[in-house]
């Protein structure tokens, strides 16, 4: 199986965390590649952490982008994935919690240019998953698309190492995105996998989300964390208000051994055995 071609954002504060691997790259994880067309590029890798922090100001409430959860699921993860075995640095790696998540989000890019005075932008959201017991689990995804056709390769990556400093890596414990060039045609994207079924660690692992038992209920909330924009070469970080009303909010289901939400498979096409994985895409 290719290497994924997602980005993950990690700075070099979360080195003490560097047992924790982020993402969707390991073969027998329940993904497939995603194939990378010049009109959308899906990133996950790490980044270096620069120096030069860019100005940050208030966000203002446009938004240029509609997020909305299509599925989530928590519960025990499937034998097959529970660990693996790093022949790099020959270590049998863990999944981070017994009992991960995943999530995948439908995102929509909103008619006509929202965020204006800028060449592209790129809005940030956080996914919090929480249990009645005050377990939580903390993720960010990111989401961008340029206004300018000559909007180059470099700047975007410019514009993605960003994105680090507008989220707090000592909470999110994982950060992937998409960027998508000139999204004009307002079509629906579905995420990759979100979650902590992408993360592993070199120990065995916690019972997560289930620390203190199975929970009696299980919610998936999104916001936006803020937003950064390029003009003329110049980046500038937008931070939304603390405690903004959620962009959407779900109340997980009891399912199985766990929790579901799915508007996304026709429930009669959902197996037990597929849950981390409902459709074909990773």
């Amino acid at each position: 199986m290719s290497k994924h071609k997602n980005l993950s954002i990690k700075s070099q504060s979360t080195r003490k965390n560097e047992k924790i691997v982020l993402g969707l790259i390991i073969a027998i994880m329940l993904t497939v590649p995603i194939s990378i067309a010049l009109a959308a590029t899906s990133v996950q890798s790490p980044i270096q952490t620069d120096t030069f922090t860019a100005p940050h100001e208030t966000a203002a409430p446009q938004t240029q982008f509609q997020v909305h959860i299509a599925y989530a699921y928590v519960g025990p993860a499937p034998s097959s994935v529970s660990s693996y075995f790093e022949k790099a640095t020959n270590t049998t790696m863990y999944l981070a919690s017994q009992y991960p998540s995943v999530v995948r989000l439908n995102i929509t890019s909103v008619p006509n240019i929202q965020i204006t005075g800028c060449d592209a932008v790129i809005e940030v959201y956080g996914i919090k998953i929480t249990t009645d017991s005050g377990l939580a689990e903390y993720h960010a995804y990111f989401v961008g698309t340029n206004y300018d056709s000559s909007f180059s390769n470099d700047s975007r990556s410019t514009l993605i190492n960003s994105v680090n400093d507008l989220v707090n890596i000592n909470l999110y414990s994982t950060v992937t995105g998409n960027f998508r060039t000139i999204w004009t045609d307002h079509s629906p994207f579905l995420t990759n996998t979100i979650g902590s079924i992408t993360q592993y660690i070199d120990s065995p692992s916690s019972s997560g989300l289930f620390s203190s038992g199975k929970p009696n209920a299980v919610s998936v909330s999104i916001y936006r964390i803020g937003y950064i924009t390029m003009a003329n070469g110049s980046i500038t970080v937008f931070e939304d208000t603390p405690n903004n009303t959620p962009t959407d909010m779900v109340q997980l289901n009891n399912y199985e051994s766990g929790f579901l939400h799915n508007v996304l498979v026709p429930p009669a096409q959902l197996s037990p055995t597929n849950l981390f994985q409902p459709t074909d895409n990773p």
